[in-house]
């Protein structure tokens, strides 16, 4: 059985915007990246949104290699979405209607 992990940047009142001004997780500073990247280093899949993916698939595999681009670029994804249909970029491992 696999452990689902959640890592979502939302307010108590479900506000979801400008990851990078929250101060308690690190922001984009060196301590709030290194929090991110153990976190995928440590996921064997990755689930998201479709807008989230097709944001994600438009950078991840024209970023220089290292150990977070690889393991991004290389674990499945799935893919959640209220509209079927084909996506952009690399192809995820599986994509569903919800």
């Amino acid at each position: 059985m696999r452990e689902i992990v959640n890592s979502t940047y939302i307010t108590l009142d479900g506000v979801i915007e400008n990851p990078q001004t929250w101060p308690d997780v690190g922001g984009f500073t060196a301590e709030g990246n290194r929090l991110q990247s153990d976190l995928v280093l440590g996921c064997s899949a990755i689930l998201m949104g479709r807008r989230t993916y097709e944001s994600f698939a438009g950078v991840w595999p024209n970023l220089p290699a290292s150990d977070l681009t690889d393991k991004m670029n290389s674990m499945p994804k799935y893919v959640a979405s209220s509209i079927p249909r084909t996506l952009s970029g690399t192809t995820p491992t599986s994509s569903k209607a919800t």
